[in-house]
């Protein structure tokens, strides 16, 4: 009785659709498909892409990252040195930071004996222009992060004269141009 009423009703759709065939009906149009809006986020502008920490930010996207790692590192850091790491100031007169090249990038940062405490920032790794990295003669503590072997650029680092504790990371002594390493009298352990 199922099967029945399975065929009766193939049966009428099969009709349907030859009395449509041979229907002098006007046909439906073709939909055709509409693009829906496709909307993309509006990017957030940097804030140091004010024109004044980074002049022509459009030529200098590599400084304008430099200047956003280096203010949330001065935000990392204690100690009053940075006081001029700020938006207001052109990159390029904040103390302590050598910009050069082309296109323009940090390229040197020397913070010694600045009364540095707290830990490295691991946003020093964004530095990815930097050749000298020179914190020697502080008070920073924790251990030397592994960031910092994304600076491939880098011919020198020198830590020595803090509080660093724990192993040298693998991915620093792997640095391709690093041709002067200095981390004594830390705590440093292998």
């Amino acid at each position: 009785m199922k099967n029945a009423g399975v065929v009766v009703l193939l049966a009428a759709l099969l009709l349907l659709v030859i009395g449509c065939a041979n229907s002098t009906a006007t046909p439906m149009p073709a939909l055709t498909p509409t693009a829906m809006p496709v909307t993309t986020p509006t990017p957030t502008p940097s804030p140091c892409s004010n024109g004044v920490a980074v002049a022509e930010t459009e030529n200098n996207i590599g400084l304008v990252n430099d200047c956003e790692a280096l203010l949330k590192a001065r935000d990392t850091l204690a100690g009053g040195a940075l006081r001029n790491w700020s938006l207001d100031v052109p990159i390029r007169q904040w103390d302590g930071v050598a910009v050069g090249g082309a296109p323009a990038r940090v390229q040197k940062l020397d913070l010694e004996s600045w009364a540095l405490t707290g830990e490295i920032p691991a946003e020093l790794g964004n530095l990815t222009g930097l050749e000298w990295l020179v914190l020697h003669h502080n008070q920073l503590t924790g251990e030397i992060l592994p960031e910092l072997g994304n600076l491939i650029g880098l011919k020198a680092l020198s830590l020595g004269y803090n509080q660093l504790t724990g192993d040298l990371p693998s991915e620093i002594l792997r640095l391709p141009n690093l041709a002067n390493l200095e981390v004594s009298y830390n705590q440093l352990t292998g």
